[in-house]
Formats: C-alpha cells, sequence, structure tokens
C-alpha cells in the first residue's frame, strides 16, 4: 500500500512540475506579468483605421419638395478603388448620379425627392479594396416624409 502511494505522488509531482515549467517559460518571465502590456506586445495585431461614411440618420421633409443630405466620408490609405451608390425605396428620387468615385476624404450633398408622404429609405452603400479583399459598407437613412 506505501509503495503505491510513494508512487502515485511522485508522479503527481512529476507532473505538476512539467506543467510549472510550461507557465514560466515566456519571453521576458520575471520582468513583467503577463497581463502587462508590454509582455503582450508580440501578440497584438495592429488595427487598421476603417472607412468612415457620416450622414443624418433620419431626415424629416415635404413631398415633392427637392432636398439634400450631406454625406462626409474619409477613406484611409488602405482602401482602393472606393466608389460609392445610392439605392431608394419605391418614392424617392434620387437626383445625383447612381454611383461615382471617391477621394480619400470630403463631402458629397445628395439631392432626392420624395414623391409620396410617409417613410421610405435611402441605401448608401461603399464598394472598396482593402489591402486585396473585397470590402463593401452599407448604410441606411430613414426619411419621414408629410
Amino acid at each position: 500500500m506505501k509503495t503505491k502511494f510513494t508512487t502515485l505522488m511522485l508522479l503527481l509531482a512529476f507532473v505538476t512540475s512539467s506543467i510549472a515549467c510550461d507557465l514560466h517559460g515566456e519571453n521576458n518571465f520575471g520582468v513583467f506579468g503577463q497581463f502587462h502590456p508590454l509582455a503582450n506586445q508580440h501578440r497584438f495585431v495592429p488595427q487598421l483605421a476603417e472607412l468612415n461614411l457620416n450622414h443624418a440618420k433620419e431626415v424629416n421633409i415635404k413631398s415633392n419638395i427637392d432636398e439634400r443630405v450631406k454625406i462626409s466620408y474619409s477613406i484611409p490609405d488602405h482602401y482602393n478603388e472606393a466608389r460609392v451608390s445610392y439605392a431608394a425605396s419605391e418614392n424617392i428620387v434620387i437626383h445625383n448620379e447612381p454611383s461615382h468615385t471617391l477621394s480619400l476624404s470630403g463631402n458629397y450633398n445628395l439631392s432626392f425627392r420624395a414623391t409620396e408622404p410617409g417613410e421610405h429609405f435611402i441605401f448608401v452603400n461603399i464598394d472598396a479594396i482593402q489591402s486585396t479583399v473585397p470590402y463593401i459598407k452599407t448604410q441606411r437613412i430613414l426619411i419621414v416624409s408629410d
């Protein structure tokens, strides 16, 4: 019985000591704690800046009158071939070109008219290439007409 107990204790000590070595084998061990930002800086992947598109989320207008909504955007350098296109619900007429290319940053006035009262939508779609990968962003503008 003593031999089994002694063997079990030696086996347990060997297993825990081998696990302990794995936990202490990190680079800079003892210099920083494991959750310190400098100890983990080699593990972080840098976050690239996002394509930014700002506009009013909801616009209240009168029916059958031309209106505009200002759209501002900024496109980081790692995006290429950025194009914007617009799609609208049934009772919205867009006066601008349906699609055009974007520069790195700027403002754009989208001109439209609601032909019927009620709630309508304009969808703003941006297509670009982000570091050789296709990128698509869609945002919605709610149009409420009287």
